[in-house]
């Protein structure tokens, strides 16, 4: 196994951690990525433990080394955040874990036993946000495109005249548009509407899904 991270308490951490689950494995420490293009090359683990990103690179270029160049190490991400696009990254260049640092002991070790019998793990958090963005998506696919465009207004600020004068369209229409918007996700009044659409990230979503 190689653990690679730059701050070395967190290695001496998670060595501490695995040893007693894992008293017959050898363990190699990188700091950087460089550091362990090399040891996987030299080495060749059997599986590999990045943080995402570290001084001199990120996981996500290591991870395309490793397809790459053909090695049959596993890979597992730490990331500090429950973020979905590095794990929507991650997961298309073909991760074998995703676990972030808030993990528990016992949830990195579960993570290392899975990938290690052929398994995949993502963290529990992260699952939770893509099932809520899935609930967002459902409710998205009831709307038209033009609420889509409404609904995106509506997170910028826009009064239902800019709507009107950017969609080309009539206030009255525009009106309509944020009636049925209300109706379909079931939110009070426009201020929530536009609350909805910050908090959930409408405006970038809406982008993300119109060209998937």
């Amino acid at each position: 196994m190689v653990i690679v991270d730059d701050q070395t308490l967190v290695r001496k951490g998670m060595l501490s951690l695995l040893i007693p689950h894992f008293p017959k494995i050898h363990v190699e420490e990188a700091t950087t990525m460089k550091e362990a293009r090399q040891l996987l090359q030299h080495f060749c683990p059997d599986l590999l433990v990045t943080r995402m990103y570290v001084k001199d690179g990120n996981a996500l270029t290591l991870l395309k080394y490793v397809k790459g160049k053909g090695f049959q190490t596993k890979v597992i991400i730490l990331n500090s955040k429950a973020d979905l696009l590095d794990f929507r990254d991650a997961k298309e260049a073909g991760v074998d874990g995703f676990v972030l640092k808030t993990a528990t002991p016992e949830e990195l070790v579960t993570a290392i036993q899975l990938v290690s019998q052929g398994g995949k793990y993502y963290d529990s958090r992260i699952m939770e946000l893509m099932m809520n963005r899935g609930k967002i998506s459902d409710s998205l696919s009831r709307l038209t495109v033009k609420e889509l465009e409404v609904l995106k207004a509506l997170g910028e600020g826009l009064s239902n005249r800019d709507i009107a004068s950017r969609l080309y369209i009539s206030e009255y229409t525009v009106k309509k548009h944020v009636s049925q918007i209300l109706d379909k996700l079931q939110v009070a009044d426009r201020t929530q509407a536009a609350l909805y659409a910050n908090m959930k990230g409408i405006v970038r979503y809406q982008y993300e899904y119109q060209h998937h």
